[in-house]
């Protein structure tokens, strides 16, 4: 077991807990805005309900520039930023599970690592740093024995 490498599951670990928490908040936000941007606050409860939408922005017959068209490219876009938000909530939690497998140097916390090292590759710049990171240290063979003991 040389040193160096426990040091990098170490640090690996400690980056891990880090970005995974802080991509929990940072999506979670997220969310919440989302929800509190799309909710219209010019509709009573009962319309609210009864509101059904499509996700096409634009029928035939809808004039360009109508709420009609606005609203359904707004709940396009809240969609697509609602699901990214929710890929990072999920790729947060796998970081944060997958820290503290990493500290306890226990053999599971190898697959939801590689998961979350893949899983932050599309964060520009610092979480893709840190995916390929990971992924260096983990395809390790001396990493992979140290955390199989």
């Amino acid at each position: 077991m040389t040193t160096s490498v426990a040091t990098h599951i170490r640090i690996l670990a400690l980056l891990y807990l880090v970005f995974g928490t802080i991509a929990c908040v940072v999506s979670l936000s997220i969310l919440v805005l989302c929800k509190l941007a799309a909710t219209p606050m010019h509709r009573t409860e009962a319309e609210l309900h009864t509101h059904t939408t499509t996700m096409v922005a634009v029928q035939p017959g809808d004039e360009p520039g109508s709420a009609t068209q606005l609203t359904r490219l707004s709940n396009v876009v809240f969609g697509a930023v609602g699901a990214a938000a929710c890929f990072g909530s999920i790729v947060g939690v796998l970081a944060v599970v997958s820290g503290i497998g990493l500290l306890r140097h226990s053999s599971w916390s190898i697959p939801i690592s590689f998961a979350a090292a893949v899983g932050f590759l599309p964060f520009i710049l610092p979480g893709t740093a840190l995916g390929i990171y990971a992924l260096v240290i983990l395809f390790n063979q001396e990493a992979v024995s140290l955390l199989k003991d």
